[in-house]
């Protein structure tokens, strides 16, 4: 991801209230990165499977850790 795109993720997450979300996004005039939607639930086999990092247990170390 570029910076611009991962960017844009993080404000559209923030935007709708989530602290975990699978930001979707497509790519308008001169590539600029636009919102498709944002999901509650991210694919977090896809993600693992693709890139080999087990995000389930950073994210139950996360909510673990908010709850301490």
């Amino acid at each position: 991801m570029t910076e611009a795109q991962k960017t844009l993720a993080l404000q559209a997450a923030k935007a709708v209230g989530a602290e975990f979300a699978g930001v979707d996004l497509l790519f308008g005039e001169n590539e600029q990165p636009l919102v498709c939607e944002v999901n509650a639930a991210s694919h977090i086999r896809n993600i693992y499977n693709v890139t080999g990092i087990n995000v389930a247990d950073a994210m139950i170390a996360y909510v673990l850790e908010k709850i301490r």
